[in-house]
């Protein structure tokens, strides 16, 4: 898929390795989408192998073997041969319309991350230590392509929710949407959004996507109340227990 590709690139992993159209992806495990395969579409001819040279892959680097499925053939042959399936993801799409929020006056947009606005993601998505959200930096650092840092402040200057946005292809790719727990139901992540969107269409972006897990209903009302719709899905797959078995 077209986007599973340019989420690749606006989430970039600190080392990659193509092979045969399909990308090698690891960040000493920070974060699932940059310590797995994306494949290519369709299913090549030599799949074995190809499962073969992924499961080495990341043996070597000592993480467990993930592949990134959105393509259904794909998805078929690997329940054939007994792989897992985890973390079910819904990739959600929609024009870049006038949408609603970002506008409050605690919003606050950047070219950067700050500290403040690393410390309220990593709170809600961070797994690990300091030296895992070092990794987490790295991969941000990385990235080649215009983007946007936005953050919400509450009464007491505390940031509390945050989002960044990446625009490429004429796409805004959303992502790290994250509300301290203590803040949310607020409206908080849709005047974030808002912020992003705006800025999106300013940096030329004429449609909006981001990923969002399938058992976060409250996220997917906020992102449909913005004019996103479910478009397709995508789990990561890992190989029989015999084989190895993922990380938690």
């Amino acid at each position: 898929m077209l986007l599973d590709q340019l989420a690749a690139d606006g989430w970039p992993a600190v080392e990659q390795v193509v092979v045969d159209g399909w990308r090698l992806r690891a960040a000493s495990g920070v974060t699932r989408r940059a310590n797995s395969a994306l494949p290519s579409a369709g299913v090549p001819t030599a799949l074995d192998g190809r499962l073969d040279l992924v499961r080495a892959f990341y043996a070597d680097r000592g993480l467990p073997a993930l592949v990134q499925v959105s393509d259904p053939d794909l998805d078929a042959a690997l329940d054939a041969r007994g792989w897992g399936r985890h973390t079910p993801t819904l990739v959600m799409t929609g024009p870049l319309g006038a949408g609603r929020g970002g506008q409050a006056d605690q919003l606050e947009v950047a070219s950067t991350a700050g500290t403040e606005w690393m410390d309220c993601w990593w709170a809600v998505d961070g797994r690990g230590g300091e030296q895992e959200l070092q990794v987490a930096r790295a991969c941000l650092s990385a990235l080649a392509l215009p983007a946007c840092f936005a953050q919400l402040r509450d009464p007491d200057g505390r940031v509390v929710a945050v989002g960044r946005g990446v625009v490429q292809s004429g796409w805004l790719g959303v992502y790290a949407m994250a509300v301290l727990p203590g803040s949310r139901a607020r409206g908080h992540g849709r005047e974030v959004l808002g912020a992003l969107t705006r800025w999106g269409r300013g940096a030329g972006a004429a449609a909006v996507f981001l990923q969002v897990a399938r058992d976060n209903g409250r996220a997917q009302e906020v992102y449909a109340a913005g004019g996103l719709a479910p478009a397709y899905g995508y789990s990561y797959r890992t190989p029989p227990p015999e084989e190895g078995s993922p990380h938690a």
